[in-house]
């Protein structure tokens, strides 16, 4: 059984950053919230936001390989060309720091 929060923070009440419900730390585990200390996500937040919200999580195209890339762009029904990530509307995919999304084409080339 996973830990109840209120045995690692001082805090009776916390909140969920996304969709702004408190929880009492005596009754919400750790399978329930996520912090972001741990960096799963990039807000603390409980799981239900974390597993169907986003915003959530910050997106930062640097920390991503190829596949991750292309797996952002094929979940959003983007497309790739000339090496840039596009929305299916013609818009260039940006993460949260204003960087498109560059695929770099070296890397899928077979060695």
């Amino acid at each position: 059984m996973s830990s109840y929060i209120s045995e690692i923070v001082e805090e009776d009440v916390i909140t969920c950053e996304c969709c702004k419900k408190n929880f009492l730390t005596n009754e919400i585990t750790l399978d329930d919230f996520n912090f972001a200390w741990d960096n799963y996500t990039t807000i603390d937040c409980c799981s239900d936001c974390a597993s169907s919200n986003m915003e959530c999580y910050a997106i930062d195209f640097d920390k991503m390989n190829n596949s991750q890339k292309l797996s952002f762009v094929a979940e959003r029904n983007g497309y790739v060309e000339d090496g840039i990530g596009y929305l299916d509307d013609g818009n260039e995919f940006r993460d949260d720091n204003g960087q498109a999304l560059f695929i770099d084409n070296e890397e899928n080339e077979d060695v």
